[in-house]
């Protein structure tokens, strides 16, 4: 599952962000100036190698935002992107050698399920099934 929000979605989030982002990057600031004093090096290493790592995170979700506000960004065809879903799903699971029982099984599914969902082209499914249908199928490795 995913924990972290995938991107920026209003111009709260994006304040609450920046917010975020101004403080990590103080904290970062900090531990720079105190260093490794009183913390072994190696804990002090993951204290950095942390903090850079969710600037880095946060910067790119500002960016994303900034340029989809200013139209710095070239976004797909909606509705052909949406379309295409149904048959990468399948794709995926025949490229990922899973049979439909397969895939049922990783997701605590009846068989009868995914077959439903493939022949009428994942109509009956919920966003968050096809999201959890999606992960399984990058995740899964083949055998």
């Amino acid at each position: 599952m995913r924990t972290y929000r995938s991107m920026i979605k209003n111009d709260r989030q994006y304040q609450v962000t920046c917010k975020n982002l101004a403080d990590f990057r103080a904290s970062l600031l900090l531990l720079e100036e105190r260093g490794a004093v009183d913390t072994p090096k190696w804990l002090y290493d993951e204290q950095l190698k942390t903090v850079k790592g969710e600037i880095a995170r946060l910067v790119k979700l500002v960016e994303e935002f900034e340029n989809l506000k200013v139209g710095k960004v070239k976004l797909p065809a909606l509705s052909s992107a949406v379309q295409n879903v149904p048959d990468l799903l399948i794709k995926y699971r025949i490229a990922k050698h899973l049979t439909q029982r397969e895939l049922a099984q990783l997701l605590g599914l009846h068989e009868q399920q995914i077959q439903k969902y493939e022949s009428t082209n994942y109509g009956a499914a919920s966003l968050d099934t096809i999201c959890r249908i999606a992960d399984v199928l990058e995740r899964h490795e083949i055998q």
